[in-house]
């Protein structure tokens, strides 16, 4: 039997497929919410994230880091 070991990045681009339209003032708020990554998976963000951004993802806590550059 092999052992086989795989380092995984921490942080990943991710492109926001589906989410709510933006609300005005969320922004300055902290409102978050639900949006579906490319991958599939379902993570919240700020308010002020729109479908189509490209997004950082903290992969061991699922969760929004920042806007990708």
């Amino acid at each position: 039997m092999k052992l086989i070991l795989a380092a995984l990045p921490s942080t990943l681009d991710f492109e926001v497929v589906q989410t709510d339209p933006n609300v005005k003032g969320n922004s300055a708020q902290g409102v978050t919410k639900p949006a579906v990554l490319e991958c599939g998976a379902t993570i919240m963000v700020p308010g002020f994230i729109d479908q189509g951004e490209k997004i950082l993802v903290d992969i061991p806590n699922k969760a929004y880091m920042s806007r990708s550059k």
